[in-house]
């Protein structure tokens, strides 16, 4: 066992399965009030698996990871705690195939919301439809101005003065539950 893991120390299991696969359209995969996770370019394969696993634990429709780490590498399947075999994951090499899908997110009703750390709408002041795509973007870099740009908004987590910023995963966890809410809460 130690000589087949990656990781400092294993659990103990072994398990071998298919890779699951993709998804070849979001589109109609994604209900009213159901959102699907974007992430561009996070390169931590912990913050990979672990975006899965939050956007599974949120009850999103799927996971679109564009470059960086790969969600089906042995960290990111560890850190996912198994989440990776129940979402449909698309991996895209990186902002220009994200930008194109993007358009056919769009065109299958979904708006797409972004992500930023300044400047954004607070996510708490926006009603995000009934199917959204959320984007966030790696670690340090965030998104990609041509990413900024294909945005239907930017949304913004407010944080106390002093702190700069929050983990991906932080920041996708407080807002694929924030969206959740509001989905669930009962309209006036």
């Amino acid at each position: 066992m130690d000589s087949l893991q990656e990781a400092e120390s294993h659990q103990g299991v072994i398990l071998v399965v298919g890779h699951p696969g993709a998804a070849a359209d979001f589109s109609p995969s994604v209900e009213a009030g159901a959102t699907l996770l974007i992430a561009s370019g996070v390169q931590d394969p912990g913050n990979a698996g672990a975006l899965v696993r939050v956007a599974d634990a949120a009850g999103a429709a799927g996971v679109i990871i564009a470059g960086g780490a790969d969600p089906f590498g042995p960290k990111a399947i560890r850190a996912s705690a198994g989440s990776v075999f129940r979402l449909p994951i698309l991996r895209l090499a990186g902002t220009p195939p994200l930008i194109e899908e993007i358009a056919r997110l769009r065109a299958g009703g979904l708006a797409v919301i972004g992500a930023v750390p300044r400047g954004g709408r607070d996510y708490r002041e926006l009603l995000p439809g009934d199917r959204v795509a959320l984007v966030l973007g790696g670690e340090g870099a965030g998104l990609a101005p041509p990413l900024i740009a294909a945005m239907d908004h930017l949304v913004t987590i407010p944080l106390r003065e002093g702190v700069e910023s929050i983990n991906v995963t932080s920041a996708a966890a407080v807002l694929l539950f924030g969206f959740a809410r509001r989905h669930a809460a009962p309209s006036n």
